[in-house]
This record gives structure tokens, C-alpha cells and sequence, in this order.
């Protein structure tokens, strides 16, 4: 476009050459000079209305007749309304206020134009002419939209304890913008206004999307607001928008002079100040947290205390902590953004109180005057349970009444059984407990179930009972010869427990004495006496003793075989227990069919020959009345095997 306009110029300037020649030729020594007139560029704002003058200067002057014509164009077109207020020609018998002459051989044309649309902008010329078209003047020049730039807009900040980064959009215009001004008010702590504004300068990058601006040396955690505007050609934008920043504080200081000032059963309250060290560069503390631990673990719980606005807290009660235990505690402070170091700490001692009482009292009967009781949790009141008291109660004619109160003194504070012994043997039984710790007494807890001791003498049966052999007339049987029940996956260190300290055997089946022998009775299927095979078969002394049973070792197995039975005929086994008080009352039964025998060799009593026969004479035996024999054979040979 600029290629264009200058040719155009050019052309305008040729023809004024020649319009000057012919005018030469026409008038003497005609000189046209141009005093003023309008500049190459106008920028101009829409909607701006704008006084555009030229002024040419005559030697000599003109006579009227040849007065010169002001022409005004638009792209090369002739101007109309409502473009330009104009008056195209200029003439000594016409009153033009647009029309001056500042000498008596000048004269001055001037157009008021109102840029009111887009298509008012772009080029322009002026010409002056004679009446008779002979081209004295001609000037081009170009009208541009413009404005005044758009308020800045802030983007973000980068902000540490003394200094930050201010980051914005460019703003683009026409003309560009070529300068920035940024100003920095720092907010009075007192009533929230803008101290006064200080002001910096920053040249626009032209090439850059985002402008910058750095400060320094500012205060930490204080509050500034920052605004700008931008300036080109035509003036200053409006400021931008306040962006407020505040600095980052420094690490608070830890708090001083912790301390205790109450304790319940289950719960501590401390309090502590702020460090007289932590002025406002250290921010203000939003919020608190409290490190506490037994002092005999070192797992660390922390609970945090929230700082309301305009408030100053310095308490805080640490709830849920056991009885009767003692804990270290230590407080920290936060700024929202950095946290202080830990006070000193402090250590405090929950309050105890007498033991509370068990969950559950369970009963288990081992033997015809022992009772294992299980017992459930308790809250034992802080200090350790160390005795218990045991209530039973017995029925006798179906009247219940206490017996006795029996005090048990623990081997261990947090043990869960103990066994209570003396009892009367084929009795009903209920028991309840009560913990006692250095605080006195706790409450009773609810009665177990009723329990009936064992007839003097019951044990358990033998386990894992099972056939090894089969013949028509023996059985052959083997059993776990452990003196105890065998152990499970679920068997723990509760079980081990109760073996090494009573000598009992202990798991998944409950508690019992443990078995010294075996005894093996047999009987035929669907009858009810049953004979004794095998009266106190003893367990091997390489299998027995209550210390194998601690370890939990597998024992061997014990075999049996039951003789004289029938063939093809189902029997019943059971092999009892037996401990020091005898034998178990029942034991399982295994069930086992014998295997239906061969028939007997026949027995030849006599062999008589007469004449070519020869007779033989045997007697058979049934081995079953249920399968008879069917056939017999006879087998003959001659002397040459034949």
C-alpha cells in the first residue's frame, strides 16, 4: 500500500509540474508555495471530529478570474456530504466561512470532517485548481483509526519475603504502546487503605506477549496493591484493576513456656504463648499442633487447634488418652505457610481410678473339680489389675446360693484365664470376677453360664481313630496316641500358655486333663454290649509328658488289633481315654464291615479201591452259615503224574 501511495504521489507531483508549466505559459511568472498544509498521517479516533486546513501562497496574485479552486478527495473520489462539511469552490463573490486568505496572495482552505464510521478512515488529497482546471497544488495524506490503549490486565505474582514479580498482558493499540507505568501502594495494617502510591516505569517490549515488572526490598507478610496503565502515541489508558499481593512471612518462631494445667482420666490440657520473638514479618499464626506419645513408645499422634481470624489461642485438650499413662507433648505453630520448630516438651500423667469390670466371664469345665473361666476386656482404671475376686454359686435342690468367694492373685496384669480348682465333682457352677488395682475394687462382672463338673474320672476319647487292616476275623486300628487333643492353625500363645502353667491340654476342644491310656471296646453292629479288646493300653513314654505337649509336637499313633470277630460282619469300635480320674464316659465310634472268608480245605478221612474204581470219602467245613459251599472238585493223578 505504501508502494502505491508513493507512485500515486509521483503522478500527482508530474502533473502538478505541468499544470505549473502550462500556467507559466499562460501567466507570468506564476509561483505557488505551500505555506501549510495537512501532514503525510492522521491518526484519529472514531467518532473524533477533526479541523484538516491547507494554505498555498500566490506570486503574484491571481486576477479574479482565475481565482483557484480547492478540490477535497477521498480515495481518489471526490468528497459528499455527510463526509466532509466542505466547500469545493472557492470565489471572491462568495462569503465562505471555511475560506480564509491570512495575506493578500494567500489563501487558506480549510474542512471540518467528522469520523464517525470506519469507512471514514484511509486516504486523502487535496487539490488547487484554476476555473479553467490548470492543477496549481495537490498533497496526499492518510487517516488512521486510533485510540487511546486498554487498562492493562494483571495475570499473576511471584512472590517471596521481600520481593515479588508482577506479570501482565500486553495490551495492544494503535498507535503501539510504548510505556508502562506500574505503582506500588503498600496497605496500612490499621484501616485497610493504600498508603501512597509509589511509581515505576517499564518500556514496552514489543515482541513480548507478557510484560514484567520487579520489586524489591519490600516488607514481609505485608500487603501491597499494584495497578498500572499504558501509553502510546495519544496518551495514557486508564489504570487497571487492583491486584493486590501480600508477601510471604518468614518461618515462625516456636512457642514458649508450655506447660500442663489439667488432667482427667482421659484427657490433658496444656497451654503455651507465642515467642515474644515473633513480630509481624513472622506472619500470624493460623493454626497449632499439638504432638503428643506415651512415653514409653515412640509412635507420635497429632492433633491440630484452627486459629479464628482475629483471635489469639493458646489452650488445647488432647481427648482419648488411656488412664493411669504418661505422655510427652510438644506444640508447633503455623503461619499458613511455613511451620515453626517444636516447643519444648512437656510430660503429663493421666488420672487413674478403680478397675471397671469384664466384658464377659466364660466357663470351662475341665475336670470333675476344676473350672477354667476366660474373661473379657476390661478398662482396668489406669494402674494394673493385681487380684481378682471370684463369685460362684452352686444350685442345690434347685435353690441357688453362694459358696464362696475365691481371691485369685495374677502372675500377670493383662491375663485372661485362670483356673479355679476345689470344686465338688458332678456340680452345677456359675462364676462372676472382680478386678482390684491400687485404686481398690472394680464392679462385678455378669455371671457366666451355668457348668457341671465332671464325674470323677471322665477324659476325652482318642482322635483320629481309623482302620489299617481288614481281615474276615481281625480288625487292625490305629489312633493319635498325643495325650492331648490335636492342636489347630487357630491354637496360639493363649493355649501354650495353659499347657506349661496347669499341665492341661489346651486348644480348639476346650481344657483337659491329659490322657494317661487307652482302652478299646468293639462290639457287633446293632447289638449293645460291647467287649473289651484291650483293658489300659499306656501311651509310650517317648510320646507322653506335658513337656512334648508344650512344644506342640506331632505324637505317634498307637495300633490295636480287635481278634475273634466274625467274617462279612459290620462292627462298631470306640476307643476310650483315660487320665489319672479314668476312663472318658463316651468316645466316637468308628464303623467297620470284616471281609467274607474263603471256604476251609477240605479234610479226606478215607480212600478205598474196589476193582478199577477208587472211592474217597472228605469232610467240609463251612467257613459261613450265610454262603454255603456250592461245588467241590477232584482232582486224580496216576503215579506218572497223568
Amino acid at each position: 500500500m505504501e508502494e502505491a501511495r508513493r507512485w500515486r504521489f509521483l503522478a500527482s507531483a508530474l502533473v502538478l509540474l505541468l499544470s505549473l508549466v502550462d500556467a507559466a505559459l499562460g501567466q507570468d511568472n506564476i509561483t505557488v508555495t505551500v505555506v501549510d498544509c495537512v501532514t503525510s498521517k492522521l491518526l484519529v479516533r472514531l467518532g473524533e471530529t477533526r479541523q484538516l486546513s491547507c494554505e498555498i501562497r500566490i506570486e503574484p496574485a491571481f486576477p479574479d478570474a482565475t481565482l483557484p479552486i480547492a478540490t477535497w478527495y477521498m480515495n481518489s473520489q471526490t468528497t459528499a456530504s455527510p463526509i466532509f462539511q466542505l466547500l469545493e469552490t472557492i470565489h471572491p463573490n462568495f462569503d465562505i466561512a471555511n475560506t480564509t486568505y491570512p495575506s493578500a496572495n494567500s489563501l487558506k482552505a480549510e474542512v471540518t470532517a467528522h469520523f464517525t464510521a470506519s469507512d471514514t478512515f484511509g486516504e486523502y488529497e487535496i487539490q488547487f485548481q484554476d476555473e479553467v482546471g490548470r492543477l496549481y497544488h495537490t498533497a496526499m495524506f492518510v487517516v488512521e483509526q486510533a485510540d487511546f490503549p486498554a487498562p492493562p490486565r494483571p495475570l499473576e505474582s511471584s512472590v517471596f519475603q521481600s520481593n515479588l514479580k508482577v506479570i501482565w498482558e500486553a495490551v495492544t493499540a494503535t498507535p503501539p504502546v510504548s510505556l508502562y507505568e506500574v505503582q506500588r501502594g503498600e496497605v496500612s495494617r490499621v484501616d485497610n487503605t493504600t498508603l501512597p502510591w509509589a511509581t515505576s516505569k517499564v518500556t514496552a517490549k514489543p515482541s513480548q506477549q507478557f510484560q514484567v515488572a520487579l520489586f524489591s526490598a519490600l516488607k514481609s507478610f505485608t500487603r501491597y496493591r499494584f495497578r498500572m496503565r499504558a501509553e502510546n502515541a495519544l496518551g495514557w489508558s486508564n489504570y487497571s484493576s487492583n491486584l493486590q499481593i501480600q508477601t510471604l512471612p518468614y518461618v515462625p518462631k516456636a512457642p514458649t513456656s508450655l506447660a500442663v494445667i489439667n488432667t482427667t482420666q482421659t484427657s490433658v490440657t496444656l497451654q503455651w504463648q507465642l515467642s515474644p520473638e515473633h513480630g509481624p514479618a513472622f506472619g500470624i499464626i493460623r493454626s497449632y499442633v499439638v504432638a503428643y506419645r506415651m512415653a514409653n513408645e515412640s509412635s507420635t499422634a497429632k492433633e491440630t487447634i484452627s486459629v479464628p481470624d482475629n483471635q489469639n489461642i493458646n489452650v488445647a485438650t488432647i481427648h482419648g488418652l488411656q488412664k493411669g499413662t504418661e505422655y510427652m507433648f510438644s506444640v508447633m505453630g503455623t503461619n499458613g505457610v511455613y511451620s515453626s520448630g517444636a516447643s519444648e516438651s512437656v510430660t503429663a500423667m493421666t488420672n487413674t481410678s478403680a478397675p471397671g469390670n469384664y466384658s464377659f466371664v466364660n466357663a470351662t469345665v475341665i475336670s470333675h473339680e476344676w473350672v477354667l473361666l476366660e474373661l473379657g476386656d476390661i478398662d482396668t482404671g489406669g494402674p494394673p489389675i493385681t487380684k481378682l475376686a471370684v463369685t460362684s454359686k452352686t444350685t442345690g435342690n434347685g435353690v441357688e446360693a453362694d459358696t464362696w468367694v475365691h481371691q485369685v492373685t495374677l502372675s500377670s496384669p493383662t491375663a485372661k484365664h485362670i483356673m479355679v480348682r476345689g470344686l465338688q465333682e458332678n456340680t452345677t457352677y456359675r462364676f462372676r470376677v472382680a478386678a482390684h488395682n491400687v485404686n481398690g475394687k472394680g464392679k462385678p462382672a455378669s455371671f457366666s453360664d451355668w457348668v457341671t463338673t465332671h464325674v470323677l474320672g471322665d477324659s476325652r476319647d482318642a482322635e483320629d481313630v481309623s482302620f489299617v487292616h481288614i481281615s474276615p476275623f481281625s480288625l487292625r486300628i490305629r489312633w493319635s496316641s498325643s495325650p492331648c487333643p490335636a492342636q489347630s492353625a487357630s491354637d496360639g500363645a493363649r493355649h501354650q500358655t495353659l499347657r506349661a502353667k496347669y499341665g492341661v491340654c489346651a486348644g480348639d476342644a476346650g481344657v483337659t486333663v491329659p490322657r494317661l491310656a487307652y482302652i478299646v471296646r468293639y462290639r457287633l453292629k446293632g447289638t449293645s454290649e460291647w467287649t473289651v479288646s484291650a483293658p489300659d493300653l499306656p501311651i509310650p513314654t517317648a510320646a507322653g509328658g506335658n513337656s512334648s505337649m508344650a512344644a506342640g509336637t506331632s505324637l505317634p499313633y498307637m495300633e490295636h488289633v480287635v481278634k475273634k470277630l466274625k467274617d462279612n460282619a459290620e462292627y462298631e469300635i470306640r476307643v476310650l481315654g483315660r487320665n489319672v480320674y479314668g476312663p472318658s464316659s463316651v468316645a466316637d465310634i468308628l464303623t467297620v464291615k470284616t471281609r467274607r472268608a474263603n471256604p476251609l480245605k477240605p479234610r479226606i478221612a478215607t480212600v478205598a479201591q474196589s476193582g478199577g474204581d477208587v472211592v474217597v470219602n472228605w469232610e467240609v467245613k463251612r467257613s459261613s452259615d450265610e454262603f454255603p459251599v456250592l461245588k467241590l472238585y477232584a482232582i486224580l493223578k496216576n503215579s506218572q503224574g497223568e
